[in-house]
C-alpha cells in the first residue's frame, strides 16, 4: 500500500452513481412527517457535495456510506488534492494512526499551507466515542 491509502484496497470499488437528497426543515418540525414529504426536490451528487463547505450524509447502516466516502477522498488525493478519510472514533485516542486515506504527514503539511482540502470522517461506531467532547 502506498502513502495515499492504508486501507486495504484489494476490492474494486463498485461506482453507483448515487444522487443526494437535503433533507426538507418541514421534517423537523415533527415525528409524524411523511416520509415522502421529508427530502427536497433536488437531488446531488458527488460533484455538487464536494464543493460545499460542509456537509453530513445520514443513512442505513450497510448501505455502502463508508466505502463511498473512501473512494471520493481517493479520488481527490489522485487529482492530487488534498483529501483525508479518518475514522471518528479513532481520533480521541489515536489520531495519527486515524487516516485511512492520506497521512498524519500529508495532513500536517496541508494545514500550514493555504490549500483547500476535504476531511472525511466517517464512524464504524458511534456508540464507541466515550463522551460528547470526543466530537471536538
Amino acid at each position: 500500500m502506498d502513502a495515499m491509502t492504508t486501507f486495504d484496497s484489494s476490492y474494486d470499488f463498485i461506482e453507483l452513481n448515487r444522487t443526494f437528497h437535503e433533507i426538507s426543515n418541514e421534517s423537523s418540525k415533527n415525528d409524524y412527517v411523511d416520509i415522502s414529504q421529508a427530502f427536497g426536490v433536488e437531488s446531488f451528487i458527488w460533484v455538487n457535495l464536494i464543493n460545499e463547505y460542509r456537509i453530513i450524509i445520514l443513512s442505513e447502516a450497510g448501505s455502502g456510506k463508508t466505502a463511498e466516502i473512501r473512494n471520493v477522498a481517493c479520488k481527490l488525493r489522485e487529482q492530487g488534492k488534498p483529501a483525508f478519510f479518518l475514522r471518528l472514533e479513532h481520533i480521541p485516542t489515536d489520531f495519527e494512526d486515524a487516516f485511512e486515506v492520506g497521512t498524519y504527514e500529508a495532513f500536517n503539511e496541508w494545514l500550514v499551507s493555504a490549500e483547500e482540502g476535504w476531511l472525511f470522517l466517517d464512524s464504524v461506531d458511534e456508540a464507541r466515542l466515550r463522551h460528547p467532547g470526543d466530537f471536538e
